[in-house]
């Protein structure tokens, strides 16, 4: 993740919640640990996401984001009568990329039939 001049490599499970946060959660719908159940494995009881993994996980990737300056853009909430999270909106834009296989193979396959 770059912002502002500043770098900070993000595991591939910290970013898949940042990108479902940026572009599945708002203000109006922020996300809950059931909204994040997927990024979550099995966990606690009947392979729930307990409060306490959730806000761990979100802190974590807080903590990673905090190393350039955007860790006060993941607002915390209550949703549902449940902790929640949502990106900032204020922030202008942010590109997230990822260079793997399963991507590189998405991007040719889907510009090979142009």
């Amino acid at each position: 993740m770059l912002f502002d001049g500043k770098e900070v490599v993000l595991s591939s499970d910290r970013a898949d919640i940042l990108r479902h946060m940026l572009l599945m959660c708002s203000k109006d719908s922020p996300g809950t640990r059931v909204t994040f159940r997927n990024y979550f494995g099995s966990y606690g009881k009947d392979g729930e996401v307990t409060n306490e993994n959730f806000r761990q996980r979100i802190s974590r990737l807080r903590s990673k984001m905090d190393q350039i300056g955007l860790k006060d853009h993941i607002i915390q909430t209550r949703h549902l009568d449940e902790t929640a999270y949502y990106f900032d909106e204020n922030l202008s834009y942010m590109v997230l990329y990822r260079v793997d296989d399963v991507v590189a193979n998405e991007y040719i396959s889907l510009h090979s039939s142009n």
